[in-house]
């Protein structure tokens, strides 16, 4: 088997020319090779996975209002009326003072919350939209407790980009750790397929968010006296406090026993001891969203989760096992290889990843993004709640790392 599996990349490759062929290849929805292996008499949506679900529907109004209004000046109500289901407008929601790179990326993760909110309706429902604060005045308090004292001026996500990304942190991180958290309760295979997909893309949100801020680690946030990397870990500390379920957020600088195999002081992505997404239950992100500790507190948004906790043991070895380690080609010559098949032609000088960190990046374009879509494809197939536990956090940082790349 490991002389077959040598051919690591051809595999890669072969994906990737069948990705491309589809663009001139018309198949059905119905094709079967496109479809996904469900076993037959298997349950899309299991009557107990819509509470699961639901709970997160709160969590996607938050960032599509916070993210459309930000970009384009208005929210739902202009996008997509018919998802507010009559709630109140957000409270303090406004247009940020956002450069032409930055207002395109929070472009981009606002239309994809629309998005979330409709596949949430088609496979659980929504509910009316509930009472959203996203005025500067929620946000200077946030930083303030995070902190300890009143920054001065009061801290305004809305005042430049820089501020905006750093209330942002703020944000997809805890729908990210939340699926990862309602994983394994839920069963139905359609339900298992929505939220894997809805990880990967919050996860991939949160990454892009951590990368722009890391960036600027060391850059004084105008116009206070603590940098780019303080503001995170200060955030990240004050959610641990808020939870109160020990350490399941990090800034994007750490001590190393943090860092990944405690060997890295930098940390794009927040992950524990094995490299695999944190997950909260929806008390922790109840505690952290209202900002009191308590999950009990009424307001916004409205636990509709019924709570249910499992000790989760993690890791691959420990789950499943491991197998020996296959021959891989990662040489200078198979890349070429590829990029010419990709090209159509022998590039000149042929390609090689390890020339300069761009060709470096191009060349890793090409894998996390395949573990990303397997581990999605595979979620609906497995139903273990350790097993589930284990590939959602997987997940989380494989397409954390894609969208780094």
């Amino acid at each position: 088997m490991g002389v077959i599996l040598a051919s690591t990349f051809s595999l890669i490759k072969l994906i990737i020319w069948m990705s491309i062929m589809s663009n001139f290849i018309s198949i059905s929805s119905s094709n079967p090779i496109c479809e996904s292996p469900y076993p037959p008499h298997a349950i899309p949506v299991y009557e107990e996975d819509v509470d699961t679900l639901q709970f997160a529907v709160n969590l996607e109004f938050l960032e599509a209002e916070y993210f459309l209004w930000a970009a384009l000046g208005y929210g739902l109500d202009h996008v997509a009326p018919q998802l507010v289901m009559g709630g109140p407008p957000p409270i303090g929601a406004q247009k940020a003072k956002l450069d032409s790179l930055t207002r395109n990326i929070i472009t981009e993760f606002g239309y994809q919350e629309v998005g979330h909110l409709r596949v949430l309706e088609k496979t659980v429902g929504l509910f009316p939209r509930p009472l959203l604060d996203v005025s500067p005045k929620n946000f200077a308090k946030l930083f303030d407790e995070a902190f300890g004292y009143e920054l001065n001026p009061p801290f305004d996500p809305y005042r430049d980009s820089l501020s905006y990304m750093l209330g942002s942190y703020v944000i997809p991180y805890m729908g990210l750790v939340g699926y990862v958290g309602a994983n394994p309760l839920i069963n139905g295979y359609q339900t298992k397929r929505v939220l894997a997909g809805l990880l990967g893309v919050e996860s991939g949100q949160d990454a892009v968010i951590r990368m722009y801020l890391y960036e600027r680690a060391e850059e004084l946030v105008h116009p206070y006296n603590h940098t780019v990397a303080e503001f995170t870990i200060r955030i990240s500390e004050l959610r641990n406090k808020l939870a109160m379920c020990g350490i399941k957020d990090e800034g994007i600088i750490v001590p190393p026993q943090l860092g990944a195999e405690n060997r890295t002081e930098s940390n794009v992505l927040s992950a524990n001891f094995y490299s695999i997404s944190y997950r909260r239950t929806p008390g922790e992100i109840l505690r952290v969203v209202y900002n009191t500790g308590s999950e009990h507190l009424p307001g916004p948004p409205e636990n509709r989760h019924k709570r249910k906790q499992h000790r989760i043991p993690w890791a691959l070895e420990k789950t499943v096992g491991l197998f020996p380690r296959p021959l891989l080609d990662v040489s200078s010559k198979n890349f070429a290889k590829l990029f010419d098949e990709a090209f159509g032609y022998e590039l000149d000088p042929p390609f090689d990843p390890y020339r300069d960190s761009l060709s470096y990046m191009l060349s890793s374009y090409v894998i996390p993004y395949m573990g990303l879509v397997g581990y999605v494809g595979t979620n609906p197939l497995i139903n273990g709640y350790q097993t589930k536990r284990v590939l959602a956090g997987l997940l989380g940082v494989e397409s954390g790392q894609d969208a780094v790349i």
